[in-house]
């Protein structure tokens, strides 16, 4: 449901256009999503792995990976 629920993918969607506007590149775009998404920068293989998913997947399924982290779904 997390993954594939209707209103996930439209908060997906209306979260990668708002990255869209935080930077003109895709790694700015999924470093600003991360720290939004998370509260802490990306390591750098995390950036690198992140990027890539983007880059071949798109922001929006991005996005829908960054609302099931479990640093996003859970309070520690």
């Amino acid at each position: 449901s997390l993954l594939n629920h209707r209103f996930n993918l439209a908060m997906a969607e209306y979260f990668a256009s708002r990255l869209e506007g935080e930077s003109a590149d895709l790694a700015g775009q999924v470093i600003a999503g991360f720290r939004l998404a998370t509260g802490r920068q990306p390591t750098a293989s995390e950036q690198m792995q992140l990027v890539a998913y983007a880059r071949e997947h798109g922001l929006a399924n991005f996005c829908r990976l960054l609302f099931n982290l479990s640093e996003f779904i859970f309070l520690d």
